[in-house]
């Protein structure tokens, strides 16, 4: 009976066809975009397969470099970056909402968005703003992501 998987309403399904169903869902979500190894599991979990079968699946992803959490978190800040300027606490936020691990995190966060840079990116977020009152700046600036330290330091030079 190892081989195969009792499903809810009570029929046997053999272990091989979950398997290769679970890879087909795996396969539709990947092709619409990269995702996180959390967000694969979220979705498998939500269509109900077994733990198994889901760790299976991820492993094979992983096998074939489909599924890898710091090119995924590599992948995601560069286009983050270049379509949608933001901070390094919403890159930070957004990334660990996907499920990566916090050390992935802030590797990529440090290489990629480096103090110097973050501070270009706040003042050119900015640039047009300058007839409206800092609070209102300090408030947008903070609801693009970054942090007090780049705010003080774009405001105050």
């Amino acid at each position: 009976m190892d081989n195969f998987l009792s499903c809810f309403c009570g029929i046997i399904i053999p272990m091989e066809e979950e398997l290769n169903k679970a890879l087909s869902v795996a396969w539709r979500i990947i092709g619409i975009r990269p995702r996180s190894v959390f967000e694969i599991r979220r979705k498998l979990n939500q269509k109900r397969f077994n733990e198994e079968i889901i760790k299976e699946v991820i492993d094979k992803l992983e096998s074939l470099e489909l599924l890898d959490d710091k090119k995924f978190a590599r992948q995601w800040t560069e286009e983050r970056l270049r379509n949608r300027a933001c901070g390094k606490l919403l890159i930070k936020k957004k990334l660990m909402d996907k499920g990566i691990d916090e050390e992935i995190v802030n590797n990529i966060s440090e290489e990629l968005l480096p103090q110097k840079k973050e501070v270009e990116l706040a003042r050119k977020i900015i640039e047009n703003r300058d007839k409206e009152p800092r609070q209102k700046k300090v408030f947008f600036l903070r609801s693009k992501g970054f942090g007090w330290e780049i705010i003080s330091e774009v405001l105050d030079s």
